[in-house]
């Protein structure tokens, strides 16, 4: 045999009844990638070997925690020490800012309020100045017609009714341009007034600092912008959790399928003398099969065929010769002693066959 089927043919003569349903029960599952045709201690042995279906999924599972916690700590490098998520996602962003510019547009009406009361008396005396020069104009204009019709009058004797006429109504034409231009001056002080009564509502007041609350909104932006990947940072953690509990289980079944062998050999009736069974494969007196001489192993293929329930209880021995001459008497006297008849054949120098009847 090869030493597989060598290993299974002691291992089927370990007796422990056992089926998918023990093997459901033990682990809450079928293990995929087993091979469940073989003994029990093999099934056990692939179920918790280094290339079986548990152990790889384990290595994925810790490789990729390992990844999610690198990646943690990069994010983990970027949040600020103590980050508190939830303070930032609620700042009442939309409140402070309409607080900041409300305090901004007061502001900026005090400053225009100072600015034109600063101005208010020269606003007056430029109304002023443009009525009096309005007045002087029509002043000089009127002192110039006059000179032009009085020379007029002088040159002309009979035109002078008609000047003298509209000489007199030049009079009234200076009252009423001196009427418009009052009137224009009333309207610009009236508006001047207006606009300084209003402007009075804030003149009087003090320009309300905005450095700390944009402080503390600029904080408060800075902060927020943490937010994103402070949640990935803890759906990281939350999957690493869950990836460590499927480790931590496959480790516990693996772990089951290490001990439970040692479990079943306690209570299993073993064949053979000194037979323990190591990672699915049967030791005898701690060796392998193919560790044991010659002579060894065929004692045990004997201890294998006499463990053998029902069979014809006959067993040929080839190459006997290897044996000393004690230890092939022990091995005949180890199979009569068991009822088990036997051929023994062993390569001589004579030449003729021999055949001995024992």
């Amino acid at each position: 045999m090869t030493p597989k089927e060598q290993n299974r043919a002691i291992l089927n003569l370990i007796q422990f009844d056992w089926d998918l349903k023990w093997i459901e029960e033990k682990f809450g599952e079928i293990p995929k990638g087993v091979n469940y045709d073989q003994h029990i201690l093999a099934v056990l042995s692939e179920i918790q070997a280094e290339n079986g279906y548990y152990y790889q999924s384990r290595q994925n599972l810790n490789r990729d925690i390992r990844n999610k916690r690198d990646a943690i700590a990069e994010i983990a490098k970027t949040i600020p020490e103590n980050y508190q998520s939830d303070t930032w996602r609620k700042f009442p962003f939309s409140e402070k800012y309409a607080e900041l510019n409300r305090i901004k547009d007061d502001n900026n009406k005090i400053e225009r309020a100072k600015a034109f009361a600063a101005a208010y008396t020269a606003k007056l005396a430029a109304a002023k100045s443009a009525r009096d020069e309005s007045i002087q104009l029509e002043k000089d204009l009127i002192a110039d017609e006059r000179n032009e019709l009085t020379r007029k009058i002088e040159r002309l004797k009979a035109e002078i009714k008609a000047a003298e006429d509209k000489i007199n109504g030049l009079d009234e034409r200076l009252a009423d341009k001196v009427k418009i231009a009052d009137a224009e001056y009333a309207a610009a002080v009236a508006k001047i007034n207006s606009e300084n009564k209003l402007a009075e509502q804030y003149a009087n007041k003090e320009i309300i600092p905005t450095a700390e609350l944009e402080t503390e909104i600029e904080y408060a932006q800075s902060m927020a912008r943490h937010i994103n990947e402070y949640d990935r940072m803890k759906a990281l953690k939350t999957e690493i959790e869950a990836w460590q509990a499927q480790s931590d289980e496959i480790t516990r079944k693996i772990e089951l399928a290490r001990n439970l062998p040692g479990e079943i050999l306690k209570t299993a009736k073993l064949p053979l003398a000194g037979l323990t069974v190591e990672n699915g494969i049967p030791l005898i007196n701690g060796l392998p099969v193919s560790n044991l001489s010659e002579g060894e192993q065929l004692d045990l293929c004997v201890d294998v065929a006499l463990s053998k329930p029902g069979g014809l209880q006959i067993i040929l021995i080839d190459g006997i010769e290897k044996l000393s001459a004690q230890n092939r008497e022990r091995m005949y006297e180890k199979c009569k002693a068991n009822g088990l008849q036997f051929i023994a054949t062993r390569t001589t120098d004579a030449d003729e066959l021999e055949v001995v009847y024992l």
